[in-house]
């Protein structure tokens, strides 16, 4: 288990670590909702924690995990998805620490909560301003990397997907790091497709 000879090339933070840290290259992420709490399973496994709005006003929110979906497949980097796939890049302390820990999840979940905040106050369009601060938040990650051109794809992305899941009840999502894509299969059999540019 992570030896050597598993690693492999891969374009994104995973390029030369052991198979068992890295995020899965496809994967199929259940989101099963009961009108109030969603839990997710990704391929079979329960996975986090069963989540609801956690407000007194419903807004859709339990379905945010479609967020961390959409960054892991479109930027390489969802510190809260490795800790919830259990694929924390252990085999390098350092990282581990600083890429994987506790911080790190918290600003993605800061910058989940900031895209919701934000477009339920200014809509779909606009991003840029937006990205522009959660490129400063996340300064100093490897995130950082990532372009605002990136940054924006992710975001529409997830949204996408998350509103495509509420408005089906819940549904499979099938991730493709290779081609940044999601595709969400919902109650109602139709297929729901978004591809990064």
């Amino acid at each position: 288990m992570g030896a050597v000879s598993e690693m492999t090339k891969w374009s994104g933070s995973d390029c030369e670590i052991p198979v068992c840290e890295r995020l899965p290259v496809e994967f199929i992420a259940s989101f099963i909702d009961d009108g109030l709490t969603v839990r997710l399973l990704v391929d079979g496994r329960a996975v986090g924690n069963p989540l609801t709005d956690a407000r007194r006003e419903r807004d859709g929110y339990r379905f945010h995990d479609a967020m961390h979906l959409a960054f892991a497949v479109k930027l390489g980097w969802s510190p809260v998805l490795r800790g919830m796939l259990g694929c924390k890049r252990r085999s390098d302390p350092e990282t581990d620490e600083c890429e994987d820990g506790g911080r790190a999840c918290m600003i993605e979940e800061s910058v989940c909560h900031l895209i919701h905040v934000y477009r339920r106050d200014f809509g779909d369009d606009g991003w840029d301003v937006l990205v522009e601060l959660i490129r400063r938040v996340v300064r100093g990650f490897e995130v950082e990397r990532c372009s605002a051109k990136q940054w924006i794809e992710a975001i529409r992305i997830g949204l996408a997907v998350q509103d495509a899941l509420a408005a089906g009840g819940g549904g499979l999502v099938k991730g493709e790091r290779g081609n940044g894509m999601l595709t969400v299969f919902n109650g109602m059999l139709t297929v729901f497709q978004v591809r990064s540019g």
